[in-house]
């Protein structure tokens, strides 16, 4: 019992609110600004985390985005959920220029497949595709109603 309690006071406030641990510069010739924008991502409970070069640049609740900026250049790129949320981490090598603006929307699913005795066998994928600044726009002004 008081594991249950325990896990359910863990899923309530893991998933609470979108940050960033990166600076939100004003655009320049050496960094670039990215948007990070998480429409729906299941599981929904917890927030994805976005790694720079292994750092962790911000942390994205469901039906949200954030903004950060990034040197520019070359970085490894990981959006990594938490370990209980079961789902693989996406990662990619991006290259950024100074002054650029770039949009990647985050979506997926959580499906549970099959019981087996206390098992409980899911599938899981997570999707990041980049998007322009009209399509991106579009998603975050309905994200704010």
């Amino acid at each position: 019992m008081k594991f249950l309690v325990s896990l359910i006071a863990v899923v309530s406030l893991s998933g609470c609110a979108s940050s960033t641990y990166f600076a939100q510069h004003s655009p320049n010739v050496n960094e670039a600004t990215v948007y990070i924008i998480r429409e729906h991502a299941e599981p929904i409970a917890w927030n994805m985390n976005i790694l720079i070069d292994k750092q962790k640049a911000a942390s994205v609740a469901n039906r949200s985005f954030v903004k950060f900026s990034v040197p520019a250049g070359d970085h490894n790129v990981a959006f990594d959920w938490p370990i209980l949320a079961s789902s693989l981490t996406v990662r990619a090598k991006i290259p950024f220029k100074g002054g650029e603006t770039r949009y990647f929307v985050i979506s997926g699913m959580s499906r549970v497949t099959g019981w087996y005795l206390v098992v409980i066998e899911t599938t899981q994928s997570t999707r990041v595709i980049e998007v322009t600044k009209a399509d991106a726009e579009k998603i975050m002004q309905r994200l704010k109603k």
